[in-house]
């Protein structure tokens, strides 16, 4: 996912203080052209949460491969596919479960519990989705967003971890569309930073021609 948030330039602070002081706002427009839906927010024990937690119970599988579910989640080298297969659309489909659970992995992807209506979120979904494990180390995951800038990429290539529903692993480099979503200067509308920063990035906005681009402080 690529997450948003759907908030008033004032009133940032407890979303500034929870994932990070620097921000860049687009306009919502730019967003909705790329894919980004706004996240339904649903009470636990809601009737919309229990319909979810009735197909769980009827349609989560057992077993994979002839192997139970609960001994793939127990060993350290197949937990990651089971719980994958568990709760991701792709995996799901791939290891055969029933469509209705695969349907409501859908939704899901565009849902969350009330205990985050704060945030005033919305997504956009990567169509090829990647995956970080402990597989993969800190080198390993710079290289990779590093050589998503590069253009000498395969673009079809997708992932840095790849995994088999069996728990068997590789290595793979990554489509340098994968990870990036191009975000023209133009659709910029301000950048978020601490005050401290200001006059940095104020300069570097104003060498760069971009002295149009609104600069909120906090």
């Amino acid at each position: 996912m690529i997450c948003f948030t759907d908030l008033r330039s004032n009133n940032t602070s407890d979303h500034q203080s929870d994932f990070g002081s620097f921000g860049v706002a687009v306009s919502k427009q730019w967003a909705r052209s790329h894919g980004a839906k706004k996240v339904t927010y649903i009470e636990l024990d809601s009737d919309k949460f229990n319909s979810y937690f009735d197909i769980i119970k009827r349609y989560a599988p057992d077993e994979f491969n002839g192997v139970s579910v609960q001994t793939l989640l127990d060993n350290p080298e197949t937990r990651f596919s089971a719980e994958m297969a568990l709760t991701s659309k792709n995996w799901a489909q791939r290891a055969g479960i029933h469509p209705e659970y695969i349907k409501m992995l859908s939704a899901l992807e565009w849902t969350q519990t009330s205990e985050h209506v704060a945030q005033s979120e919305w997504r956009i979904r990567n169509p090829r989705p990647y995956t970080f494990t402990s597989e993969a180390t800190r080198k390993e995951r710079i290289d990779l967003l590093v050589n998503c800038l590069s253009s000498n990429l395969q673009d079809e290539v997708e992932g840095l971890v790849n995994y088999t529903i069996d728990g068997t692993v590789s290595l793979a480099c990554t489509g340098k569309h994968s990870l990036v979503l191009p975000l023209p200067v133009d659709q910029i509308q301000a950048l978020f930073c601490p005050k401290k920063y200001e006059q940095q990035i104020w300069s570097a906005l104003f060498t760069n021609s971009l002295q149009h681009i609104r600069l909120i402080t906090s």
